[in-house]
């Protein structure tokens, strides 16, 4: 599927690469992106949104991503999917961007925006490299109230193991948005739509542990992929003491300043 992100399971979803379409489906609905339009991919992973925006809407992207073993795994399928002429890849930080002022019609952010250090400063180069009028799509985890203090520390115990950054609430995020001067703000809920992965991810847990746990044993893993099969195990069960959800979120900038 080219993407690793929750899915959205809709009624009729039998598979999880169906469930991983329907986000760049919701999302380009979402921003309403048509042929032409210009679109920013901030973190493109292996380029899988990208081959899709370009593919089925006819529109622009450039992707950007701090990996270069991503982008030479996303300019091989881009190759492959001879879409060349509407994908350009960068490594470059989204939250300093080399690209000018008011380039994009949209600025496109699936499950990305959580590994920003700094929200405001993604908040800021979105608003800038986008044109009057441009659009910000994302989805993302957000954390519900103060139940983030949860005292088993799920939320942070799972940000440790994917390197998140600390995770907004939707009403501190709103708040940053309209900080930022976006309009038409919209946060809509989809958390019930990404529960079957969020399960499948525990199940991956509970038969992963032991073999994870050899291989830790066997062999010299990194201390950060030495635990990384617990994210499964701490992502479920903040979900189930409703400690996150998940949302998607648009917004646009001001035709006029």
């Amino acid at each position: 599927g080219l993407s690793l992100h929750y899915g959205i399971w809709e009624k009729d979803t039998r598979k999880f690469l169906d469930a991983l379409e329907n986000t760049n489906v919701v999302m380009a609905e979402a921003a309403k992106i048509n042929a032409g339009d210009h679109v920013l991919d901030a973190g493109c992973g292996v380029g899988g949104a990208a081959i899709f925006l370009a593919r089925e809407k006819g529109a622009i992207v450039e992707g950007i991503s701090l990996s270069d073993k991503q982008l030479d795994l996303a300019a091989e399928k881009v190759r492959k999917s001879k879409l060349e002429k509407l994908i350009s890849l960068s490594n470059q930080d989204f939250s300093h961007t080399r690209f000018e002022e008011n380039s994009f019609d949209v600025v496109w952010a699936c499950e990305s925006m959580n590994h920003a250090q700094d929200r405001s400063l993604f908040l800021d180069e979105a608003y800038r490299v986008l044109k009057p009028g441009g659009r910000l799509v994302l989805t993302d985890f957000f954390v519900v109230g103060e139940g983030v203090n949860n005292k088993n520390h799920y939320i942070q115990k799972w940000r440790d193991c994917w390197a998140m950054a600390e995770l907004p609430s939707s009403l501190s995020f709103k708040s940053e948005l309209d900080t930022h001067s976006f309009t038409e703000i919209r946060i809509n809920d989809f958390t019930e739509k990404i529960k079957p992965t969020s399960l499948r991810m525990y199940k991956a847990y509970l038969l992963g542990s032991i073999p994870s746990k050899l291989y830790n044993l066997l062999f010299n893993a990194s201390a950060f992929s030495k635990g990384h099969y617990k994210s499964g195990f701490y992502q479920y069960k903040a979900l189930q003491l409703g400690l996150w959800k998940y949302y998607l979120v648009g917004a646009r900038k001001p035709e006029t300043a």
